[in-house]
């Protein structure tokens, strides 16, 4: 992985996150692509008229002279923004692309994401019930041609990894980027199976499969283990803020809904450290 995707949204939270990507990203010498969408105002979008009507192609003056106001203190926000991110880039040596669109965030994300190896969300919003932030997060998610770090302000840079795997063959691109990972980042590496619906020898058989295809891509795991109980407990407890924990997401569905039940959803919420989630190509990568 070479080149990795930062959305920039200038709160908070996104501020005290994108730390932990420089930090990231100056350890494994990845190159920062700061995205900063501008999402228009409503008038722009629509043509709303002084009565309310839609698609007159009429705004009247008051209403041109405040959207051009707006769109003004949302330009220079930007570029505030996009130097910040590269001062701070450039502070930790790290190689940046600040950029930015205006258009819809979701959609401008995952196309951007089509000439990185890596998206970077933070967990912002999750915990908080932003229900704008939670649509873009889904969307971005299950539209993602790329592995999406979703990681927080509190993490550390990984010291394990540890991968998911439930034998379904779409996982096995889990395993792919795991074992990459591993290999480039020299990062010991875990295995952990899980056994929903199968029975002890179903998931012993399982976990040897998983072991023959790491050997194979030349990174065996160091531990290797069937997860005890709900997929879910077992998928949080290996969790940590210095662990990374790397898993697919083609069997949740439906796939993040952000309702209680859902292994992805509540693995994401109740994370110690940083999740990786893995579309079923993503070892084929989305830069072109």
């Amino acid at each position: 992985m070479k080149r990795c995707l930062v959305p920039l949204t200038g709160s908070q939270m996104n501020h005290a996150a994108l730390d932990a990507a420089i930090a990231l990203a100056a350890r494994y010498h990845l190159t920062l692509i700061g995205l900063h969408v501008m999402v228009p105002d409503m008038v722009d979008m629509t043509g709303i008229g002084p009565a309310g009507t839609m698609g007159t192609g009429y705004v009247a003056p008051a209403e041109y002279a405040l959207d051009a106001q707006a769109t003004q203190i949302k330009r220079q926000a930007n570029e505030t923004l996009l130097a910040d991110f590269q001062q701070r880039c450039a502070q930790a040596g790290v190689d940046c692309e600040p950029t930015s669109e205006v258009d819809n965030a979701a959609k401008d994300i995952v196309y951007r994401a089509q000439h990185s190896d890596l998206l970077w969300l933070s967990r912002e919003g999750l915990h908080a019930g932003q229900t704008t932030w939670f649509s873009n997060f889904e969307h971005v998610v299950r539209e993602s041609p790329i592995p999406v770090w979703v990681g927080g302000a509190n993490q550390a840079l990984p010291q394990r990894l540890t991968v998911a795997y439930d034998g379904h063959a779409q996982a096995s691109g889990a395993l792919e980027v795991a074992a990459s990972l591993s290999r480039a980042w020299r990062l010991p590496l875990d295995l952990l199976v899980i056994h929903e619906g199968l029975d002890d020898r179903q998931a012993q058989t399982t976990l040897r499969d998983a072991q023959a295809k790491l050997k194979a891509l030349h990174s065996p795991p160091e531990r290797a283990q069937v997860g005890a109980g709900h997929p879910t407990a077992a998928l949080i407890q290996v969790t940590a803020p210095d662990a990374l924990l790397v898993m697919g997401t083609h069997s949740h569905q439906p796939f993040l809904g952000f309702r209680r039940g859902h292994t992805v959803d509540d693995v994401l919420l109740s994370a110690q450290g940083p999740v990786l989630l893995c579309p079923k190509d993503a070892a084929q990568g989305g830069r072109s």
